[in-house]
């Protein structure tokens, strides 16, 4: 399991940037600033979601490097990613290289961050169906962006509208905690991120590698295809679709028991599973 945003922190991979100096080398060159300045904060804010899904994507990999070469006879069985770290599922799996990868998280990163005026937060203690209910009496602009426990949900709208929510959420005693990000992710507001984000996909993925394990898809909960047209919409789609999250962890409940692994700078999702 790849963690995606929120598991980043400044100094993260600062070890890992050292030991595999060849990676980091080729990331600077297509980047076209240091990635090592970038996750130590003397570049830019590590938390602008521009910079904060570019600096994730390469630590998991080499988190994930790191980890197979510690764990040589593991079998894989799935592979899956939150949000962002869903690219880094893909790369392993060989969907397409680390650096074809960066270039579509570089790009995914640039057009989300150019939607201002969006707002998140976390909501306790509701199941999906009560909240859905909630929403469509309270405010019907605001989207379900991640479901990522049976009682923790992310909801995602304009700045407004999350507002208004969240002083409705505490006149009803209901739990809920802005988060800290910059923008409405995984919701309508993401259409035109989504739209631009399929023309790069179109220029940057002209074939599919074959993978070496199945990948759980953000948007359907189930296997990738490896059709390519089918493949490029339904990663596009993720940008402005819920992650569902609980919903991929069951289905691979259905196909036997796992031990889970999390690959993250910093642990995130082994929480979730712990709630699923």
């Amino acid at each position: 399991m790849f963690a995606g945003q929120g598991s980043q922190s400044l100094g993260m991979g600062e070890a890992l940037l050292a030991k595999y100096s060849a990676v980091v080398e080729d990331s600077n060159r297509l980047l076209g600033y240091s990635i090592q300045d970038l996750c130590l904060g003397k570049f830019a804010d590590l938390n602008r979601t521009l910079y904060t899904q570019v600096a994730i994507y390469v630590v998991n990999y080499l988190l994930y490097l790191e980890w197979k070469e510690a764990n040589p006879k593991e079998e894989i069985a799935f592979v899956l990613g939150h949000s962002l770290g869903e690219y880094n599922a893909l790369e392993a799996a060989g969907f397409f290289p680390f650096l074809e990868g960066l270039k579509l998280i570089q790009k995914r990163a640039e057009f989300m961050d150019r939607e201002k005026g969006g707002k998140m937060a976390a909501v306790l203690g509701f199941s999906f169906e009560e909240l859905s209910r909630y929403l469509e009496k309270h405010a019907s602009g605001v989207d379900v962006a991640n479901i990522n426990s049976k009682e923790q949900i992310v909801i995602s709208g304009l700045e407004k509208d999350i507002d208004g929510l969240l002083s409705q959420f505490k006149e009803d005693k209901i739990r809920a905690v802005p988060l800290n990000v910059s923008g409405s992710f995984h919701s309508r507001y993401m259409d035109q991120a989504g739209k631009e984000f399929c023309k790069v996909l179109d220029q940057t993925l002209p074939v599919l590698g074959n993978p070496l394990f199945p990948v759980i898809a953000n948007k359907t909960a189930l296997p990738y295809e490896t059709d390519l047209e089918t493949f490029k919409k339904i990663l596009a789609e993720q940008i402005n679709h819920s992650v569902r999250w609980v919903e991929s962890i069951e289905y691979i409940r259905t196909q036997g028991e796992f031990e889970y692994i999390e690959i993250a700078n910093k642990p995130v999702l082994s929480s979730f599973l712990k709630r699923i």
